[in-house]
């Protein structure tokens, strides 16, 4: 065990690490942030083991920023072990995995794996709109259906990509207004184009609205 002026001395070092490599990342110099974030991984499992939250959390920003240039090959691995030591820490079928899944579908999506991600976005929700499963999920569950909804109009189909947009856009209205004027214009052009005139337009006038604020 670390003694505790160690301990601190790391704790804080890892910080200052993950502010700069969060600038980096800020200024879009992700080759320069990738290091100093690997650097705050290996504290962190200086600090922490192999299994702790911090640890995820370093593994997911590190994903990011290879993400961020394209490089799926390194990012995948660094959230599939994220995703372990969450299913580790909270359980197979917890709602923080969910959350993790989200990340995992946006990867399979960039590659061009739609099956794959589409598979990924509905085990997500599953988790994260499990009964019993605590309201702070509730963003994170709409950007998975908005995400899914994304997904299915690539793929050109339509009604199913309603469905989603229409579980997603309350809460979007309310915490991501920009991403729910797109799911509310999509869902417009959709009742229009089956000849539901008056719905399209209120919900045209729901994107108005928030446009607005």
């Amino acid at each position: 065990m670390l003694p505790a002026e160690s301990r601190e001395a790391i704790e804080w070092r890892a910080r200052q690490l993950n502010l700069q490599s969060g600038e980096l990342a800020r200024q879009r110099r992700f080759a320069e942030a990738i290091p100093v974030a690997r650097e705050a991984l290996g504290l962190s499992e200086q600090l922490h083991g192999k299994v702790h939250p911090n640890i995820a959390a370093d593994l997911f920003t590190l994903a990011s920023l290879y993400r961020a240039q394209g490089d799926l090959f390194n990012a995948e691995p660094l959230i599939q072990r994220a995703i372990g030591i969450d299913r580790q820490l909270y359980g197979e079928r917890h709602p923080e995995v969910g959350a993790d899944l989200m990340v995992l579908g946006q990867l399979q999506q960039d590659r061009s794996d739609r099956a794959a991600a589409e598979r990924t976005y509905r085990e997500s929700i599953a988790m994260l709109g499990a009964p019993g499963a605590s309201a702070k999920y509730q963003l994170q569950l709409a950007q998975a259906h908005y995400l899914l909804g994304m997904l299915l109009r690539n793929e050109r189909r339509p009604a199913e990509a309603n469905t989603e947009f229409a579980a997603a856009v309350p809460v979007l209205e309310r915490e991501a207004p920009a991403m729910a004027v797109e799911a509310l214009l999509i869902m417009a052009e959709f009742e229009r184009t089956n000849g539901r005139q008056a719905r399209a337009q209120a919900l045209l006038d729901r994107a108005n609205q928030l446009r607005s604020r």
